[in-house]
């Protein structure tokens, strides 16, 4: 039978070799820990899905070669109207993409804007739009027949009363001295991305669509751009969402993801969909 005290003793030798063991285990320094990404959600003008789901995408691969952490970027589509109507009522979005500065002015009433976020992105234009295939051709001035080209079809675009390229495109038709013609033959939609689909479609004859829904589109062509004084001008901006009690690197990720949408990259991105840059730039 072995002494307690030398079986005391053995006991403690192996708490010390263990002891010794753990502290000789590799410990991860803070550089080697995995590095949680920032998530942040853009609420963006519908006219701006293709052009917005390219930006992320490629501002994701650059994320890859930067230093941790990195943000990852979803984005929800909508009318400008819908949206800001979403964020003022406590939406999760923490960046707002209008394509109406008067969209933009009901968040900032609102107090849901971080002061001083507030920067134009991106301009549009207005465009009458036909599916490739069309023989269809108009001269874009007053007078004009637009009835005479629909042919008993139908026009499309987002819905004048709610949506900014329906309040841009009656504007413009009222200036071509069209829309007592044709208002009984519009069909109206949610939104502008909506309306881009139903004529890629072929379902109406025409639509008022934004040039960034025809640039790159390999379904439509442009009959022609209304001019910028037949109606507001397409203006989209760009600002964060906070109500004061965002973490400061929830606010450090969506001001790094609106800088680089503003930046060099996401600039070229949207004038390649067809957008024009800010003024002055």
């Amino acid at each position: 039978m072995i002494p307690k005290t030398r079986d005391r003793r053995r006991r403690g030798l192996w708490a010390c070799a263990a002891m010794a063991l753990c502290l000789m285990a590799p410990i991860a320094s803070a550089s080697q820990m995995p590095v949680a990404a920032q998530r942040i959600v853009v609420a963006a003008a519908a006219s701006m899905l293709p052009s917005i789901n390219q930006a992320i995408a490629e501002f994701h691969a650059e994320q890859a070669l930067t230093a941790p952490p990195p943000v990852r970027v979803s984005a929800i589509y909508a009318s400008s109207g819908a949206l800001a109507r979403q964020i003022i009522s406590g939406g999760p979005a923490l960046l707002f993409i209008s394509a109406d500065p008067r969209w933009m002015d009901a968040v900032e009433r609102a107090e849901r804007l971080i002061p001083g976020s507030r920067r134009e992105l991106a301009r549009n234009a207005l465009v009458l739009a036909v599916p490739r295939k069309s023989k269809l051709s108009l001269d874009l001035k007053p007078g004009a027949d637009l009835t005479r080209i629909l042919a008993g079809g139908r026009l499309v675009t987002a819905d004048p009363d709610h949506a900014p390229l329906g309040m841009h495109a009656r504007a413009a038709l009222k200036w071509l001295g069209a829309w007592a013609m044709i208002e009984d033959r519009l069909v109206r939609v949610a939104d502008a991305a909506q309306a881009r689909i139903l004529l890629e479609r072929g379902a109406v004859a025409a639509g008022v669509l934004y040039a960034s829904d025809v640039a790159l589109n390999p379904r439509l062509r442009s009959l022609g751009t209304f001019p910028a004084v037949s109606h507001p001008p397409s203006l989209y901006e760009i600002a964060r969402i906070g109500n004061g009690l965002l973490e400061a690197s929830t606010t450090a990720a969506a001001t790094r993801f609106e800088d680089w949408l503003s930046g060099p990259r996401g600039q070229a991105i949207l004038r390649a969909h067809g957008f024009a840059p800010p003024e002055g730039h």
